[in-house]
């Protein structure tokens, strides 16, 4: 059987649109496991990260912003400072509204309930100074 130049070029082009068939097929098989994969991958449970908890030493080298005694709120002053409470962070306030000025940590004696030990308890958190930039 003698096959014609004609038939050949039908052959081939059959053969060629197989092909190409082929392939775009396992182009759309691949994309849609991609899709799959992209799905599943969303719903991975990745563990938290956790910081590492500060040991002793390192919670000491921590520093704490000032607590302006002369502008800070009475929730503020008893949150911050160790041994004071709502009750004697309202004194404080009281005594600031009434025109005491604190200026030294000796100041704060005149606050009933603030003794020696818890204005030296709280020295490196009281500062004296303004937040409130003087214009």
């Amino acid at each position: 059987m003698k096959i014609s130049i004609n038939q050949r070029c039908v052959l081939l082009v059959i053969l060629a649109m197989v092909f190409l068939l082929a392939l775009l097929n396992g182009i759309l098989q691949s994309e849609q496991g991609n899709q799959e994969v992209s799905e599943a991958e969303t719903k991975i449970y990745h563990p938290l990260i956790k910081r590492p908890k500060a040991n002793q030493n390192q919670k000491d080298k921590i520093v704490k912003p000032p607590l302006y005694i002369n502008h800070a709120s009475v929730n503020e002053i008893a949150k911050r400072l160790k041994g004071v409470g709502k009750k004697i962070a309202q004194r404080i306030v009281n005594a600031r509204e009434q025109g005491a000025d604190f200026k030294k940590l000796n100041d704060l004696k005149v606050v009933p309930g603030m003794g020696s030990a818890k204005i030296q308890a709280n020295k490196e958190i009281i500062s004296f100074d303004s937040p409130i930039l003087k214009e």
